[in-house]
């Protein structure tokens, strides 16, 4: 393994996935640091959706946005010197060495590691279940690790120190004009607290909280008085469609279409309280510094550990979680315990704590 010499062409294959899309930020963030000091350009190269999260940040650093019927090509590799993966793909990699990249680093794991020639081995179970938490699985697996913390220890490994861990992402005023608009078609001042529900969730998914439960934590948090504001992903809108159907004054569903990611981070920046799932617009709680109670079904909450200060974590203690399964293999009774085993009157009781704690309703300010 080489690490980065002054000169060299970095490109930066982002994840795929919104949450970790978010953490990579310090080490984006690094990279343009090392960029501005005249030391190499970087291309990112990474899905377009969550890339626009950087509109207004980044401008020096090449991008390559993937989707949409763009897909990653040997040509968007070539001409660099070296390639670091923040994704798990074989074919990143391969087309990486198609290219002619010389260094290609990432995690040493699966059939790419015979295409990289820096990196580490992320550390496996000992034959038991992490830390002593959920079932042991069929194979040993990866310890749980914070995502941002890869990131550092990447950047480490090639030699770019990454000095500030937690991500940051400030919405431009495009975005934030977007959400006033919205907010003054539903009847709401943006300029009041509010608590923003992000009410997704794929139906039958280990990680969706049932509707029920979320109709029933509208209900008693709309008796508190604070305008509620529900969020959801396209297909995965049946708690929003509901709330919709049957309007209740104070309730705010985001529907026709659902903001683009953008938008959701205005939203989520002016928020008082968020409340999700573990899914990726926690994370840009996170990366906004808004107060969040996560609800936790098939993961394990110390894969997001590193920044729980100002965030609330609701998990089941249950001997078959975190799975970490995208489905939930149980009958009967057991099927999705760790998920209705969440009560309404606990994440109620969460936000109402945050509430008190915090320091106040807060914009942030926006660029652009």
């Amino acid at each position: 393994m080489s690490r980065l010499r002054d000169g060299d062409r970095v490109a930066l294959r982002l994840p795929n996935w919104l949450g970790d899309f978010v953490m990579a930020e310090p080490l984006v963030n690094a990279l343009h640091e090392r960029e501005r000091a005249g030391r190499g350009p970087t291309t990112l190269i990474g899905p377009a959706r969550p890339l626009a999260l950087f509109d207004g940040r980044f401008e020096s650093l090449s991008r390559v946005p993937l989707g949409a019927g763009r897909d990653e090509r040997v040509a968007d590799w070539r001409g660099h010197d070296a390639a670091v993966f923040l994704n798990a793909s074989f074919e990143s990699a391969a087309r990486a060495w198609l290219a002619g990249v010389p260094n290609r680093h990432g995690w040493l794991r699966g059939g790419r590691s015979c295409l990289l020639n820096g990196g580490g081995v992320p550390a496996r179970e000992r034959g038991a279940a992490a830390l002593g938490r959920g079932r042991k699985g069929r194979f040993p697996r990866w310890l749980p690790r914070p995502f941002e913390t890869v990131c550092q220890e990447l950047g480490g490994w090639i030699g770019v120190t990454v000095t500030r861990r937690r991500p940051r992402l400030v919405p431009t005023r495009e975005a934030l004009a977007d959400r006033d608009e919205r907010a003054a078609q539903l009847g709401l001042d943006p300029a009041q607290p509010y608590l923003l529900l992000n009410a997704a969730g794929r139906p039958g998914s280990a990680k969706a909280w049932p509707p029920a439960r979320w109709l029933e934590l509208i209900r008693r948090l709309a008796d508190d008085g604070m305008p509620l504001v529900v969020v959801s992903a396209p297909d995965e809108d049946e708690v929003a469609l509901r709330v919709a159907a049957s309007p209740r004054p104070g309730v705010f569903p985001l529907l026709t279409p659902a903001p683009e990611l953008p938008e959701l981070l205005a939203w989520t920046a002016g928020a008082a309280v968020l409340v999700s799932v573990d899914s990726g617009p926690r994370h840009l709680a996170t990366a906004t510094g808004v107060p969040a109670v996560v609800l936790y079904g098939s993961t394990d909450p110390r894969h997001t550990a590193d920044f729980l200060t100002d965030q609330r974590a609701l998990v089941a203690a249950l001997d078959c979680a975190p799975c970490h399964r995208e489905r939930c293999p149980l009958v009967g009774a057991e099927h999705l315990a760790c998920l209705d085993a969440l009560q309404p009157d606990a994440v109620r009781e969460l936000v109402n704590g945050l509430l008190a704690g915090s320091r106040g309703w807060r914009e942030a300010e926006p660029i652009g």
